[in-house]
């Protein structure tokens, strides 16, 4: 769940959370919870059910006898949500709750930690990071600290271990190449496209998808998430444009943190984060990426499919994790290139191919090295086994 400072609801469900952690603390201070219950209790926490703990979830499930898993979160109509569809899921609002947070063996988070910070520094339970994405954005250790206090991180290479290490202060131990779980699913590819299209409200099935995915304002305040100085009717109409002159679907898709409420306009298809949550399989139905700065590019690399690059001001404060020569595509600066891009590339992909191909292949083994092999899930669950032995 993502927190909104000023909203009071979500101040009121901190305070429940933080309540029912304080009880889990207690509960495990208690003589009959010092014993590991019989089959280890994995939690994954984060924003949203998707991305590598979808993927880790996915894969400890395979394992019943061996694990028990459960996504946890304070947002109780997306539990009530995700119970629906099946998923092992727990309100961590809920007192009741505190018991299963007070025997957990490990916590696997995505993002920061809110109140489970205080079994991170006040328990023996094992931590772990995933993160959610490989970025172009500039963090330093201070953005880390609670990271820091972690059994390990998971990364995706060298180059991105590297940079844990030397620009986030991570001890190199600590930082475990695996892979990201998330790209399993577009490297294995195993779903019926046309359906998938359907179920994203894409009805001609044989038509192209463009992907507009722009990241938020990040540390500039006032952002524009529309390139080269277009406001959102100007920008929709470019957009409609390309569709017309492509016969193709323009999919707009909006960071989790950018709130915006848009309805669909002809071939523009709206599919906001907070609603479609499966970003993978909105990347496997795009033909086209169109992004700026924003760490959707590396998902889609794993696709190996065209991708324009906007040439916009990047929002960064701390300047770049990943310099702006990682943009493995087509650099476009203005309208103009927007429009005649992405209909040359729809129309002669060989065309892209020829000139991008090596950058492509290149940012590739940078960012992954050889996990992308559909097995990252897979290294997650030998990385668990093997911190749980150590306990």
């Amino acid at each position: 769940m993502k927190i909104d400072k000023k909203n009071p609801t979500h101040w009121l469900q901190l305070i429940r959370f933080s309540l029912t952690t304080l009880l889990a603390l207690f509960r495990r201070s208690l003589p009959n919870t010092k014993t590991a219950p019989p089959i280890p209790q994995i939690l994954l926490y984060g924003h949203k059910f998707n991305g590598n703990l979808k993927a880790l979830y996915l894969e400890l499930i395979k394992h019943p006898d061996e694990f028990r898993v459960f996504f946890l979160s304070m947002d109780s109509a997306y539990i009530d949500q995700l119970q629906k569809q099946g998923i092992k899921a727990i309100d961590g609002c809920h007192p009741h709750n505190s018991k299963i947070l007070a025997t957990a063996s490990a916590i696997v988070s995505d993002h920061g930690l809110h109140c489970l910070e205080l079994l991170l520094r006040f328990s023996d339970i094992k931590f772990i990071d995933v993160w959610h994405g490989i970025p172009f954005k500039g963090f330093d250790k201070k953005d880390f600290r609670i990271q820091h206090r972690y059994e390990e991180i998971w990364v995706s290479s060298k180059l991105i271990k590297s940079l844990y290490v030397d620009k986030f202060g991570f001890p190199e131990h600590k930082v475990v190449i695996t892979g990201y779980g998330r790209t399993d699913k577009l490297v294995h590819n195993h779903q019926n496209i046309g359906s998938l299209k359907r179920s994203l409200k894409i009805t001609d099935t044989d038509k192209p998808v463009i992907l507009f995915a722009p990241t938020w304002k990040q540390d500039l305040e006032g952002r524009n998430i529309y390139p080269f100085n277009m406001d959102e009717t100007n920008f929709l109409e470019l957009a409609q444009s390309i569709c017309d002159n492509c016969n193709a679907y323009f999919v707009i898709r909006h960071h989790l943190n950018t709130t915006k409420k848009s309805e669909d306009k002809s071939s523009i298809i709206y599919l906001p984060a907070d609603q479609y949550t499966d970003t993978e399989d909105i990347l496997l139905i795009s033909d086209l990426l169109i992004c700026d700065w924003s760490s959707i590019a590396f998902d889609y690399l794993a696709l190996s499919r065209p991708t324009l690059f906007l040439d916009v001001a990047p929002p960064f404060t701390k300047g770049f994790s990943l310099t702006p020569e990682f943009r493995y595509g087509q650099i476009v600066t203005n309208r103009r290139e927007l429009a005649r891009d992405s209909e040359l590339t729809l129309s002669r992909p060989e065309e892209y191919w020829s000139a991008h191909m090596p950058t492509h292949r290149r940012t590739i083994e940078a960012v992954y090295d050889h996990t992308l092999d559909g097995k990252s899930a897979s290294r997650y669950l030998d990385r668990i086994r093997s911190e749980l032995q150590q306990v």
